[in-house]
């Protein structure tokens, strides 16, 4: 890790947090990750107005790594145990290396870094994740699946009973949902707008100028992760669809 750290040192910056100090907290913007280079940070989520610890991270460790994939919103709070020294890691920088990777690389890493972060609403456990308000996990299962993710079904669990399965089916039939997730599945593994449709390829125009796809030319999906959820409304557009099931 020091070899990495060590080689990367035009890009990042090193913060230092005294013990109890917050590095960031659950619901704040996500956009860089860390590294414990030195000290221990506490990993932790509210549910049901209790503090839940997930775990520690200690010298060597990366923590905050969710927001490398698309930029959301910190799933937990992580705070200083002792005083630490943490190694910031921008998502532009992780953009750019996954940039430099073929088609198939790129597909097989984002499949894989999409899965580990809705995974991350089971960490506290099943019976927490039903915790979680339902209207939440609909709304969070609505992004991942506008961002590529096939199977949302973790976002949900067996104490949801019908309402798991009903949620399942109003989200992969949503003609936005299942429009944006064709798109966004083409160029993870592409990266090239001339494999969508015509269908596609208007709806990918319509949110997108071409100045900004020019800057975006050679990681395209990157504007999944970073301009979608706000072009597309997708925020609305999830609770809409919630209220028009679940109400």
């Amino acid at each position: 890790m020091k070899e990495i750290i060590d080689s990367l040192l035009t890009h990042i910056a090193r913060k230092r947090f005294e013990a109890g100090a917050c590095i960031f907290k659950e619901g704040d913007e996500g956009g860089r990750a860390f590294v414990v280079e030195s000290g221990c940070v506490e990993l932790s989520k509210e549910m049901d107005g209790q503090k839940t610890i997930l775990g520690t991270a200690k010298t060597g460790s990366m923590f905050g790594e969710m927001a490398l994939i698309d930029g959301q919103p910190r799933m937990a709070t992580a705070s200083a145990v002792e005083d630490t020294v943490c190694v910031e890691l921008p998502r532009s920088l992780f953009m750019e290396k996954l940039g430099s990777t073929d088609g198939f690389t790129r597909f097989v890493i984002n499949t894989i870094l999409l899965h580990v972060r809705n995974m991350g609403f089971r960490m506290v456990s099943l019976a927490a994740l039903a915790q979680v308000p339902f209207e939440e996990r609909f709304v969070n299962a609505f992004f991942s699946h506008a961002r590529g993710l096939s199977d949302v079904s973790y976002f949900f669990c067996e104490l949801d009973g019908f309402k798991a399965q009903e949620a399942l089916q109003a989200i992969n039939n949503d003609a936005m949902c299942r429009i944006w997730s064709s798109i966004s599945v083409k160029l993870h593994f592409t990266n090239d707008l001339t494999i969508l449709d015509d269908e596609e390829m208007e709806t990918f125009k319509e949110l997108y100028s071409d100045d900004l796809i020019n800057d975006n030319q050679a990681n395209l999906v990157d504007l999944i992760y970073m301009h979608l959820a706000e072009k597309a409304d997708l925020d609305a557009a999830a609770k809409r669809l919630f209220k028009e099931n679940f109400s």
